[in-house]
């Protein structure tokens, strides 16, 4: 179910060897997604590491090819994680985390632990979309992981 990934921790250093030098240069670039996702999950581990709780973080990807871009385990608490390094969330980006709650509520061993969906996005506005919190990048580090 839980499976590693391989994350540049310092997105500044990881930048450079890609040849960003400028912000215009990284909104374009092909690899801006995985960038903005390795940035949020070294600022989740960060901020458990801070709060003395464990990094306990991974990612899932099925063979049916479903795909979660972190899971935080915590005790009895789940997050699940998407991050989108737009500004514009859509519908079919909640996908995956409504498919993993549902999955989560019916499997006998994950039933007992509470599963926070969250989406982190490189827009501006928190928001909650039925039973998903809908987080701004810059909020990333005040959340409660």
């Amino acid at each position: 179910m839980k499976t590693p990934k391989l994350h540049f921790v310092d997105t500044g250093l990881a930048c450079h060897l890609l040849g960003i030098r400028r912000p215009d240069q990284l909104r374009t670039h092909p690899l801006r997604g995985a960038l903005f996702e390795s940035w949020v999950a070294s600022e989740v581990r960060k901020a458990r590491l801070h709060a003395r709780r464990p990094a306990d973080l991974f990612h899932l990807r099925e063979s049916r090819g479903r795909e979660i871009d972190l899971i935080v385990e915590g005790g009895d608490r789940l997050h699940a994680v998407e991050m989108k390094s737009g500004a514009t969330i859509a519908t079919e980006h909640r996908t995956a985390l409504r498919s993993f709650v549902e999955s989560c509520a019916n499997d006998a061993e994950q039933a007992h632990r509470e599963v926070v969906a969250r989406l982190v996005h490189g827009g501006r506005e928190r928001q909650r979309r039925s039973d998903i919190d809908v987080l701004p990048w810059r909020e990333v580090q005040d959340a409660a992981w």
